[in-house]
């Protein structure tokens, strides 16, 4: 599970206005997510707003979605509302778990130089007093963060007739409610009844996929290069090119011994049934132990003269 925090002001043409949006929003990750939001400006900047665009940032730096007439590189697929009829209601297809930091939204003028488990469901009882005979009524409600893919609400026992309802929250965004009904009678006496929400996971190609490095880098020392992916469903598919060529497959590439002969550049490709994605590649430099004590002697002569 991934909590989205927002900011509540953006700054845009050098001046500060308001921008209605969520605090927080929970946000399962992998799945898309839904953020509402508008915002405002002075009447004198209406005029700039054809022209530009919106960007979300995590942080303060990266760009982590941009949307424009495709000349702006976003790093994570989104769309976003009208910048020019002053919406920026944005749905992110699958939220990367590395969103750590405060999203940040903000416009950009091109006239202009110039941020995984779910939510618990909660439970209400309707009726306060329970009598043999009564009409019984409990609802169960959970966050939607993807309006498209809402969760899919369970009661264990099924007691009796079910309504379900997508309802929108006063901050506008949605949460899902399902509504159980029936007749209590003897036999409900101290009986638990649990509601339970599943959350949809999107299908999607990798993505953010790395190499990494563990063991020693001298020779004769076992050193292993791993391949990691985030993708749903998993990975099916995992190749290593050294030079641009293919060289191995498998999740890891393991050296056991590593030889000063399996320097090169490496990176893999992760791949499943909607798409590949490349990590960037990796230099490996495997050193004999004479060459690294030579190294280290020349780096205390150099501070010793200093």
């Amino acid at each position: 599970l991934t909590a989205l925090s927002m900011s509540h002001a953006f700054r845009a043409f050098m001046a500060d206005w308001p921008i209605e949006i969520p605090t927080n929003i929970e946000a399962l990750s992998g799945s898309c997510v839904f953020i509402p939001c508008s915002f405002d400006v002075e009447p004198s900047y209406d005029s700039e707003l054809p022209d530009s665009y919106g960007v979300w940032r995590n942080g303060d730096v990266d760009v982590i979605v941009c949307t424009t007439n495709g000349d702006c590189p976003g790093t994570v697929r989104a769309t976003i509302g009208k910048v020019s009829e002053k919406n920026c209601t944005t749905v992110i297809e699958a939220v990367p778990s590395s969103f750590t930091q405060a999203l940040n939204f903000r416009v950009e003028s091109k006239m202009l130089p110039h941020p995984d488990s779910p939510p618990k469901p909660t439970l209400h009882l309707h009726t306060v007093e329970v009598v043999v005979g009564a009409l019984m009524t409990l609802s169960c409600s959970a966050a939607s963060p993807c309006p498209t893919d809402p969760p899919n609400l369970t009661w264990s026992p099924g007691l009796g007739n079910i309504e379900e309802t997508l309802e929108e929250k006063k901050d506008k965004t949605k949460q899902k409610i399902s509504v159980l009904k029936f007749i209590a009678s003897l036999l409900h006496h101290e009986q638990q009844v649990i509601c339970s929400a599943v959350y949809k996971l999107q299908s999607v190609s990798p993505r953010d996929t790395t190499v990494s490095l563990s063991g020693s880098v001298l020779e004769g020392q076992p050193v292993t290069l791993t391949c990691s992916s985030q993708a749903n469903p998993q990975v099916t598919k995992y190749t290593w090119y050294r030079g641009g060529q293919v060289y191995s497959s498998g999740s890891s590439l393991n050296f056991n011994p590593a030889k000063v002969e399996d320097n090169g550049v490496y990176f893999c490709e992760a791949e499943n049934k909607h798409g590949k994605d490349k990590s960037t590649c990796y230099q490996l430099n495997v050193h004999t132990a004479g060459a690294a004590a030579i190294v280290l002697l020349c780096s205390v002569v150099l501070l010793t003269r200093r």
